[in-house]
């Protein structure tokens, strides 16, 4: 005899996921400017267009699991760089400004990364404000038109762990027979 689970989400999980999804297929995922000492990037798998926003951060960039960073666009001729170092390879776009702090919202990097990648493939990582401050990150960049959100993060909080363990168990249905 086989046995399966039967998992419930509970209603404010369900309304969550489709009123992220919803966002998200509207287009422009990011919600303007980036936080304070922050930087916050979305992605168009369609295009591999990529799109970030940095606020007062003195390193920020974006990192391929896959070395996906292949798109047809050359970010160099976007990225302003002034006073710093550019990353531009298959790995890693990004910048660092040695003598201050980056700042600026929306900027249009092109289509740098290849198209279609996996939920995850992407995260950006930034350093606070004056050259040396801790990095931050990973931090998933956003996917337009689809989930904003690893699908296991049950509780949307960024991080798959015991509580969505938790969640899952809460709601661990009675054993039914399979057919």
């Amino acid at each position: 005899m086989k046995h399966c689970m039967k998992l419930h989400a509970p209603i404010t999980v369900i309304l969550a996921l489709v009123a992220t999804a919803t966002i998200a297929q509207l287009g422009h995922a990011l919600p303007g400017p980036a936080p304070i000492n922050s930087a916050i990037a979305e992605y168009d798998p369609s295009t591999g267009n990529i799109v970030v926003s940095v606020n007062e951060v003195s390193n920020w960039y974006i990192e391929s699991a896959t070395l996906s960073m292949t798109g047809p666009d050359d970010v160099s001729s976007v990225l302003p760089a002034a006073g710093g170092f550019l990353s531009n390879s298959a790995i890693r776009v990004g910048e660092t400004f040695f003598g201050g702090n980056f700042s600026y919202t929306d900027l249009d990097l092109g289509d740098i990364a290849a198209t279609e990648l996996a939920l995850g493939d992407l995260d950006i990582y930034y350093n606070g404000p004056g050259f040396g401050s801790p990095l931050e990150g990973p931090f998933d960049v956003v996917y337009l038109g689809g989930p904003m959100f690893d699908p296991a993060d049950l509780n949307q909080d960024g991080f798959v762990d015991g509580l969505d363990l938790g969640i899952q168990l809460g709601n661990w249905g009675d054993d039914v027979t399979a057919s």
